[in-house]
């Protein structure tokens, strides 16, 4: 029977760390490495670039795009009118902050100002299509709708002013038409996307135009 082995004579079993091993050519492993290098590099770079694309594809169908339009008619068509309506043609969300509308190049902040400035208001009562002119600006046939700091959905329209013809209103209905066709009457929304994108859009422009921010009016048309 053979004696058990001393504590010196056993032998712990031997660990080997694994290492990556080089080709034992310096060039080529400096080679590897530099390439290593570069394909990360490249593939960080190509993953903040689709990063960056699939934000722009997002704000892309986030964008609003609003028009400022003028129309003749009542929605029935039969009623002659002055509408002016401010639509949201994108397919985001738009945030109006500013709207300004000049006349001759100064500012009006009500539609009772701008009836004095545009058509004006004239304190003898005339005769026009067979009965009294209406100049009074706030006549009650008058609809106004606010726009100022208001949310406008993809496909929605807001009437910021319906004013229809009635008898006895005619000529300064259409001294209003003719001033907003001529550009004499200048309409303009300062509005933002949901990313903080700005836009200005005026009547008769062509289409808006990008800002950094829409500034605050001196005098804003708050009506």
């Amino acid at each position: 029977m053979s004696e058990p082995e001393s504590a010196d004579e056993m032998e712990a079993p031997e660990h080997h760390a694994h290492a990556h091993h080089g080709t034992g050519i310096r060039w080529v492993d400096i080679s590897l490495g530099l390439a290593a290098l570069f394909t990360s590099i490249v593939s960080l770079g190509l993953a903040l670039m689709h990063g960056h694309e699939m934000q722009k594809l997002v704000a892309a169908n986030s964008l609003p795009y609003l028009g400022v339009d003028m129309s003749d008619m009542e929605s029935d068509r039969k009623t002659h009118a002055v509408v002016l309506s401010v639509s949201n043609r994108g397919v985001g969300p738009a945030r109006i902050d500013e709207v300004t509308i000049t006349v001759d190049g100064k500012p009006v902040g009500t539609f009772a100002e701008l009836g004095e400035r545009c058509c004006g208001r004239q304190k003898s009562a005339q005769v026009d299509d067979g009965g009294p002119l209406v100049t009074n600006p706030d006549d009650p046939d008058v609809k106004t709708s606010t726009l100022r700091d208001r949310m406008i959905r993809p496909g929605e329209t807001v009437e910021a002013i319906d004013w229809p013809e009635v008898q006895g209103n005619h000529a300064i209905v259409d001294r209003l038409r003719k001033g907003l066709h001529s550009g004499r009457i200048v309409p303009k929304v300062c509005y933002c996307s949901v990313f903080e994108e700005c836009w200005e859009m005026a009547y008769l422009a062509r289409r808006p135009k990008p800002v950094e921010s829409c500034p605050v009016a001196p005098t804003p048309y708050r009506q």
